[in-house]
Parts: structure tokens; C-alpha cells; sequence
């Protein structure tokens, strides 16, 4: 079977290069109210402790202090610039919502698995997500790594899905697991909702004429 093939043999799993479902939109994982029921496989796998230097744990400090007081949208640039950047995930998960002004809470319902799987990019998404195994982190056990990836589809799709003027382009996923495996899906889809209103937009263009002017 071929990768053509696996994308297109059932609507309501996502398919993995391997050529095993990754997963299933079914009844035990999308729960009532429309959102994805999945362990929170992002403190699973994040945020060991790492051996940091002295100027990295000064570094901490002045961010944790910072994070105690009214800073504003200039100290977490200003933080984040600066020599050894936010140091560690567990610190960009709390300062990257704060520089894209995100509102972490999010009350919105994912979208059916109809909606989802009848998307026009739907098949490159999944094709997209099945060749990203090398951004996630190695040896995690595959249960987690098919979570991770229904996740990533669902994340991306849900985007494309609320502005219908974006059209997704390849590397999109790239960006977009970078904040999934750090913030986790909520948090994740208010930051990629914003940076393709904004940061990303003229990428997201049906014709790429804004760019090649630029």
C-alpha cells in the first residue's frame, strides 16, 4: 500500500508511515463537548531537568523574578533576546503565551470529525504529520508518539478550519510541534491562531505574489 493509499483508506483515523493508524476519532476519544479526551503527553515528555550553567541559572532567575512582577510585552522580548534566551521549556511555556498576548484559556469546541476529515488539505496535513517522527522526542513509547500526532492533525487542521482565507504550506507542522510539545494543544492552537493571523499570514496566502515582491 502506498502512502496515497493509506491516507485515503479511512476518513476517520490518521495513518502514520508505518502504515498503522495513529489513531481514531472515535466515541472514547473525543468526548462530549467536542474536544480530543488524550493524556497530557507534552509533562510526560518534557521538562527533565537538565544540568544548567551558572550563567543559565542567573539567567532563570532574572525570568522568574520578572514572571512575580507587572512586566510587560518589552521585558519578555527584552528576556528572550538576551544571552541564553528563556533557558528551558518549562520557562517558554510560561513566557511564550505572554509575548504573543495569547489568552491561555479556550473554551472553543474542536471541530467534528466530518469537518476535520473533509478538509481540501486534510491529506497533505496527514502526510505532513507522518513524516515528522524526527521532531519528536526519542524513544517515547508509541502510544504517546500516535497521541502526539492526532494532536498535531487535529492542531493544524483546527486553524485552517476557523480562518478559511489561510491555506496551509509545507512546514507549517514543522512550527507547529514545536509549540505543542511544549505548551500542549490549548495553549498551542491560541499561539498558532495568532501568528497565522499575523506573523505568518503573507505564508498562508493562496498565491505567494506578497513574498516574492517583498
Amino acid at each position: 500500500m502506498n502512502m496515497q493509499e493509506e491516507v485515503n483508506c479511512d476518513s476517520e483515523r490518521i495513518v502514520s508511515s508505518s502504515g498503522r493508524y495513529s489513531g481514531s476519532f472515535s466515541d472514547k476519544s473525543m468526548e462530549s463537548n467536542g474536544f480530543i479526551d488524550h493524556d497530557d503527553t507534552r509533562s510526560e515528555l518534557k521538562f527533565d531537568k537538565a544540568f544548567e550553567s551558572q550563567g543559565e541559572i542567573t539567567k532563570r532567575n532574572r525570568i522568574e523574578e520578572a514572571l512575580q512582577s507587572s512586566s510587560c510585552l518589552s521585558t519578555w522580548r527584552a528576556l528572550a533576546l538576551d544571552e541564553f534566551g528563556l533557558v528551558a521549556d518549562d520557562l517558554r511555556k510560561k513566557i511564550w503565551p505572554l509575548l504573543l498576548e495569547v489568552d491561555p484559556e479556550s473554551n472553543e469546541t474542536i471541530p467534528s470529525l466530518e469537518e476535520l476529515s473533509s478538509h481540501s488539505e486534510y491529506n497533505q496535513v496527514i502526510l505532513d504529520v507522518n513524516r515528522s517522527l524526527s521532531r519528536f522526542p526519542p524513544g517515547i513509547p508509541l502510544s504517546q508518539r500516535l497521541a502526539l500526532q492526532d494532536q498535531l492533525t487535529v492542531l493544524i487542521l483546527r486553524v485552517i478550519i476557523k480562518y478559511p482565507n489561510l491555506r496551509y504550506y509545507q512546514g507549517y507542522h514543522d512550527v507547529a510541534i514545536t509549540f505543542l510539545l511544549v505548551v500542549g494543544e490549548v495553549v498551542a492552537f491560541r499561539i498558532m491562531e495568532r501568528l497565522s493571523t499575523d506573523h505568518l499570514k503573507e505564508c498562508m496566502e493562496t498565491t505567494m505574489e506578497k513574498l516574492l515582491l517583498d
